[in-house]
């Protein structure tokens, strides 16, 4: 596919923006969002939250 020049400008403008602004905290968002998907599948089987150390 060729792309004009508005359209390279601006894909080069995200791919700036996600390697300089998401790529840096996406391990640690993937972390929270695995931990609290764990929390409601533990949740949902009707146990006790108690005990379980969120950071």
């Amino acid at each position: 596919m060729v792309l004009d020049q508005d359209h390279v400008m601006v894909r080069d403008a995200l791919r700036t923006f996600v390697r300089e602004a998401v790529t840096p905290h996406a391990a640690a968002w993937d972390r929270v969002r695995i931990r609290s998907a764990a929390l409601q599948i533990h949740d949902g089987y009707g146990y006790p939250r108690a005990g379980l150390s969120v950071r």
